[in-house]
């Protein structure tokens, strides 16, 4: 509970996982002198409305696909399949192919501003001198391929999205 300027606020929510309940609960107690709060009176919680989502309604595992492919050398691609959390990062992603597939290596510098930066993927390393780096390509809904617009540590897949992961020059 939280007094500011007279006015009393309590806010509980609790998110459970799929199929369970969700709680949500508020209630606000404008006191317009000080004096009573010296002997508060116990509250009523006021109405708890519940809703129950259906299970797997979107919130479960999702596949992803992520192709590894470099421009710049004649070699074959490589796609790696893999679930995701719900809204998991590309970066969590990543960590899961690595485990699952014992042909997917990958290795990253963390930068106190920008976060992880990736720079090795199955043993090929971006190099500044070369003006090589690893690009991220998303799909958008339409299909097109596009470079995402933030790293691996807030890139998020989306259900059945195919990732590319792009050996290429500047």
């Amino acid at each position: 509970m939280k007094t500011i300027s007279g006015a009393l606020l309590l806010f509980l929510f609790c998110v459970c996982e799929a199929g369970t309940d969700i709680h949500f609960q508020l209630s606000i107690d404008h006191h317009q002198n000080p004096e009573e709060h010296e002997n508060p009176q116990p509250e009523n919680p006021g109405p708890v409305a519940t809703t129950t989502p259906e299970p797997h309604a979107g919130y479960g595992p999702y596949p992803i696909k992520l192709l590894v492919m470099n421009s710049i050398e004649n070699t074959p691609n490589n796609t790696y399949c893999i679930e995701v959390a719900y809204r998991g990062v590309l970066i969590g992603a990543m960590r899961r192919i690595e485990m699952a597939y014992n042909n997917f290596t990958f290795t990253y510098s963390e930068h106190l501003d920008y976060g992880p930066y990736l720079e090795n993927v199955n043993g090929l390393a971006g190099n500044a001198t070369e003006h090589t780096y690893w690009q991220i390509l998303g799909t958008t809904e339409d299909g097109t391929i596009k470079p995402t617009d933030v790293g691996i540590g807030c890139y998020i897949p989306k259900r059945n999205e195919q990732v590319y992961l792009k050996y290429t020059s500047y």
